[in-house]
């Protein structure tokens, strides 16, 4: 295959990845700026979206479960991140972090439920979003009950992140540490 990728047409019927599903470095001129053509995936072993700095979007429309971590990370013009049917992350960390200019993320917010099902050690780490965008940033992470080890929200530094308890309004029981710092509108 050639770089640049300009589509991922030949994934459009994908519902499923076993094992470690990983988006990285699409950085050359042309690659797409979103992931509709694996619009139908609804599983993935692992999953991370990592320095795709031409992304828009980062959207799974159908994703139910992530078997393994889920991260999604330092996708600098990223503006919305949407799972909205995703009900399970059963690795050790759920991270999205450093996504600038995003405006809108929403986690489950279709699931009749969301779990981070490992057992001793779910990380949650949601750190540098939305600093760099004038738009209210919406955060929605309202189906998260438990984390079993460490939470951390810190330097979300937008307008729209203003009341903890809207965006995780389903929180009760973290396991480990809880770090909530340098939000500068919470």
């Amino acid at each position: 295959s050639q770089d640049p990728i300009t589509n991922m047409c030949n994934l459009s019927e994908l519902t499923e990845v076993s094992g470690y599903l990983l988006i990285q470095q699409f950085t050359k001129a042309g690659n797409p700026s979103n992931l509709a053509d694996l619009a139908k995936l609804n599983r993935a072993g692992r999953l991370t979206v990592i320095t795709c700095p031409q992304f828009l979007s980062v959207e799974f429309p159908e994703l139910t479960a992530v078997d393994g971590s889920l991260n999604v990370r330092n996708n600098r013009l990223v503006s919305s991140i949407l799972m909205p049917k995703l009900n399970n992350v059963g690795g050790e960390l759920l991270m999205f972090n450093r996504n600038h200019r995003l405006q809108t993320i929403r986690l489950s917010d279709q699931a009749s439920s969301f779990t981070l099902s490992h057992a001793t050690n779910a990380n949650v780490d949601i750190q540098n979003n939305g600093d760099s965008v004038r738009s209210a940033l919406t955060m929605d992470f309202n189906k998260i009950t438990s984390v079993s080890k460490s939470f951390t929200f810190s330097n979300n530094s937008n307008s729209g992140v203003s009341n903890f308890d809207n965006i995780f309004s389903g929180l009760t029981t973290i396991g480990g540490n809880m770090v909530i710092t340098s939000n500068a509108s919470l």
